[in-house]
């Protein structure tokens, strides 16, 4: 099993796509239907960045996910949000702030590359906070 991994994703979505982009993120943690490394949840993880202009922060969703596993998932989500335009910085074993990989979607299809950042921010303690709340309140 592997170590986890920090992320951040930046870009855009069509207004008209950001319902599909949400229902995306979202999995059922009871059959876990729909999980994938982007997915939000946990109290470190990435939060549901679905929105028109994205910026997110957080650990990918398990353990053993990489930038490969990132852009197929990518792929997958642009087969319902078109529209999305998206990097995601994915960071080094251990959540560190060190970037090793960028991942790139753009018209569909996902490309991993160098990293185009050499720094991760850190995860805010408020986003953790909420997403503690959030996961005792709804489990």
């Amino acid at each position: 099993m592997g170590i986890w991994k920090r992320a951040m994703v930046v870009g855009t979505c069509a207004t008209n796509d950001v319902a599909a982009l949400k229902k995306a993120l979202t999995y059922d943690k009871r059959t876990l239907e729909g999980f994938h490394p982007l997915v939000c949840g946990g109290i470190c993880g990435l939060p549901n960045w679905a929105a028109e202009n994205i910026m997110a922060v957080g650990n990918l969703a398990e353990r053993g996910y990489d930038a490969d596993s990132v852009a197929e998932t990518l792929e997958d989500i642009a087969k319902t949000v078109p529209s999305l335009r998206v990097k995601v910085h994915v960071g080094k074993d251990g959540e560190v702030s060190d970037c090793e990989a960028t991942v790139t979607l753009a018209d569909g299809k996902a490309t991993v590359g160098p990293a185009e950042v050499a720094t991760l921010p850190e995860i805010d303690k408020s986003q953790m906070k909420s997403s503690l709340l959030r996961e005792l309140m709804m489990g």
